[in-house]
């Protein structure tokens, strides 16, 4: 598969809810891989965000809106997830993209299909618009995220290989 040369904008919008010592989206941030923003207002005008309530999956139909706009993630508490999604829905204008079956390999969620940290699913996100190196460039901020490709092996490449959210969907049933 052809790989891109340019990256992709990662944006977290930061709510400041979990342990700082275990916050991938801190370090993502530290190491220049990703913007922290914790003002809605600083948010980018229309981003592609990562929204597990969204009823559309994530496809390279995306990409488009995904390189202009970039990628946006929220970054906060498993506990106030619905409400954080919702706040961001009704004040800024998103497009939001749900991502298919993947399963957690950070220490907190391990093994949890769908709990992924915000590390795992910006990866997951750029294997499925075709941006695997960016994915694994980001990956090699933790130990254990390498195990990420490894666990999801056979899911990232079916989605790597779609070009529509309803391709996406065919392959996510191969693996629920």
């Amino acid at each position: 598969m052809e790989e891109n040369i340019e990256e992709i904008k990662l944006q977290i919008f930061h709510m400041s809810q979990d342990d700082p010592k275990k916050c991938t989206a801190r370090k993502l941030a530290k190491f220049g891989y990703a913007t922290l923003i914790k003002r809605l207002s600083l948010i980018t005008y229309s981003p592609v965000l990562l929204d597990p309530f969204s009823p559309k999956v994530l496809s390279k139909d995306d990409l488009e809106d995904v390189i202009k706009h970039g990628l946006l993630v929220i970054d906060c508490s498993w506990v106030t997830v619905e409400n954080a999604f919702y706040l961001l829905r009704t004040k800024k204008k998103v497009i939001p993209r749900a991502l298919p079956y993947l399963v957690a390999v950070n220490p907190v969620k391990y093994g949890n299909a769908f709990q992924l940290s915000t590390l795992e699913a910006l990866a997951g996100a750029l294997i499925i618009l075709g941006y695997r190196k960016q994915a694994e460039k980001i990956l090699r901020l933790y130990k254990w995220s390498g195990n990420f490709l490894i666990m999801n092996e056979q899911p990232l490449l079916a989605y790597e290989n779609t070009a529509t959210s309803e391709e996406v969907i065919l392959a996510q049933a191969e693996f629920v």
